[in-house]
């Protein structure tokens, strides 16, 4: 979870899931390509590869849907405790990008 202790999220088990699931697909498209490239999965056709985008492509949404829902649980709620999360990864945000 979180560096800091006093954090905790319902959602973090989803939020994870999703993540490493688009990780998985993306490594799995790429080690597809890779071996069709040099000969050995001939059977797979642009279709297979544009399903497996499109999948990657929903669970990206869903992954990206449960960081708001987490996000805006916490706003709206106005729970102190859980702002810390959110509040260093914005600070962070602002310093790389020069705000």
């Amino acid at each position: 979870m979180s560096i800091d202790s006093r954090w905790f999220s319902t959602m973090f088990g989803w939020y994870t899931f999703a993540g490493l699931f688009v990780s998985g697909l993306a490594t799995m498209c790429m080690i597809v390509l890779y071996l069709k490239r040099k000969g050995y999965m001939q059977h797979v056709n642009p279709s297979h590869l544009q399903d497996v985008g499109k999948f990657m492509f929903a669970f990206s949404i869903f992954w990206t849907y449960l960081w708001f829902s987490q996000f805006m649980l916490i706003w709206y709620a106005n729970l102190p405790e859980e702002v810390v999360y959110f509040q260093v990864r914005w600070e962070e945000f602002q310093n790389i990008m020069g705000y």
